[in-house]
C-alpha cells in the first residue's frame, strides 16, 4: 500500500513539474539567470532584421529555448552529437519579435 501511494506522489509530481517546466517564460529565466543568450540582438534598423530562433539546439517538440534575435548577426552555435533535451512541447513565442531602439526585442 505504501509503495503505490509513494508511486501516484511521485507521478504527481513529475506530472506538476512537467507542466511547470513547460513554460516558455521560465526557460528564458533560465537564460537570463545564466546569460546563456547571444548578443545577436543588437544592430538591428527594422523589424524584418529580427525574428524567433531556438539557440539550445532542441526542437520544438523537445524543449527548444526560443530568443529574439537579428538574423543578420545571429551565429547558431555548433550543435553537439549527443544534446539532451527536455522532452516537452516549446512553442514559438506569441509575442512580436521586432526591432526597437536599435535591439531585437519581444514586444
Amino acid at each position: 500500500m505504501k509503495t503505490k501511494v509513494c508511486f501516484v506522489a511521485i507521478a504527481a509530481i513529475c506530472i506538476f513539474l512537467g507542466f511547470y517546466l513547460s513554460s516558455t517564460d521560465l526557460l528564458h529565466s533560465i537564460d537570463q539567470m545564466f546569460n546563456l543568450s547571444s548578443e545577436a540582438n543588437v544592430n538591428c534598423t527594422k523589424s524584418s532584421d529580427c525574428d524567433w530562433v531556438i539557440t539550445n539546439c532542441c526542437k520544438e517538440t523537445a524543449g527548444g529555448l526560443w530568443e529574439c534575435v537579428n538574423l543578420k548577426t545571429f551565429k547558431q552555435t555548433e550543435c553537439q552529437v549527443n544534446v539532451i533535451c527536455p522532452q516537452m512541447f516549446s512553442p514559438r513565442p506569441t509575442a512580436a519579435c521586432t526591432c526597437k531602439e536599435g535591439s531585437c526585442m519581444p514586444v
